[in-house]
């Protein structure tokens, strides 16, 4: 279901409730703005600016000298689209060979993955695909990805094109930023919000489809992640239900 046909079916049942004089209490997005939070994990090599990036959108300066990142560091954020609030949890990994085997503790719980490369070399976009295979391994398949190609500001080496593709290929959105020059970066996580809402409404929507005829309420609030797991859940129990 896309955005605008949630929207279409929203107010196709505020008409029928007008016409039955019923009082619905289920999530409906144009009468209620929800609330909730979600965990961005950025990847990538050391050196190719993640720290920069996070603390770019979330304090907005650029570390002039930012020390490499130990285990993982986060920040938090929170974020006003059309009267929703998004709150975010922006966790910098580290990118050192040496803290790989604890980046799997990070990042998993994770909506949203930023595969973050230099545009200026060709070796941290070559190591974007390492990063992918964790992913897969680590992270659920409903995952928010984006390919953030970094440092535009430098001489280029790495084709856009070229990397443009590759994320298409992985299903993932594709981003170019500057933390040093403030560039693209606002729009690459207004864009992050704008596909969470998305993806939170037609979940609530699948929601109150189901759970309409027990007269259950959905509540628009809380952490994404607990929502679709606790979603999936009930499809699971349902699924055996109907098998038994």
């Amino acid at each position: 279901m896309t955005f605008s046909s949630l929207l279409v079916s929203c107010e196709t049942e505020k008409q029928t409730d007008r016409q039955t004089n019923k009082t619905d209490t289920h999530f409906c997005m144009e009468r209620e703005s929800i609330n909730i939070e979600c965990k961005i994990v950025l990847l990538g090599s050391t050196d190719v600016g993640k720290t920069a990036i996070s603390v770019r959108y979330a304090e907005g300066i650029f570390p002039m000298r930012p020390l490499s990142t130990v285990g993982a560091s986060f920040l938090t954020k929170n974020v006003n689209v059309d009267g929703n609030r998004i709150k975010f949890q922006i966790w910098d990994t580290a990118g050192q060979e040496r803290f790989r085997s604890l980046a799997s503790m990070y990042y998993r719980g994770a909506s949203v993955a930023i595969l973050v490369f230099d545009v200026s070399s060709q070796k941290s976009f070559d190591k974007i695909k390492e990063w992918v295979q964790e992913l897969k391994i680590n992270i659920q398949e409903d995952i928010v990805m984006i390919v953030c190609g970094n440092k535009i500001d430098k001489e280029r080496v790495v084709d856009r094109d070229i990397a443009k593709t590759y994320a298409d290929d992985i299903k993932a959105l594709y981003y170019e930023t500057s933390a040093k020059m403030n560039e693209g970066i606002d729009v690459m996580f207004l864009e992050i919000a704008k596909r969470l809402l998305i993806k939170h409404h037609i979940l609530l929507h699948n929601q109150r489809s189901q759970q309409h005829h027990n007269g259950v309420g959905v509540n628009p609030r809380g952490n994404i992640n607990d929502s679709m797991s606790d979603y999936n859940r009930r499809q699971s129990n349902h699924s055996s239900n109907c098998c038994s």
